[in-house]
């Protein structure tokens, strides 16, 4: 995670805004949220229904826009 936090610090937004530190440490804490509720560590291990899982846990709360929807 930190080899991605710091690649993100380099980056430019779509919007042209370089991340700052509050959004990287959003980031952060949305990747270790994720990490939680799937329980695995590796994403080889990660299936569809992880990602609808956690999708799930977004929408109950209240936070469905912070995801990028699923094409199913």
């Amino acid at each position: 995670m930190d080899v991605y936090i710091s690649h993100l610090k380099g980056k430019t937004k779509r919007n042209g805004w370089k991340y700052d530190a509050r959004s990287t440490a959003a980031r952060e804490k949305n990747i270790l949220e994720f990490v939680t509720l799937i329980g695995k560590s590796y994403i080889e291990n990660y299936t569809s229904a992880d990602m609808i899982r956690y999708k799930e846990h977004l929408y109950r709360k209240g936070r469905a826009n912070d995801t990028a929807s699923l094409a199913g």
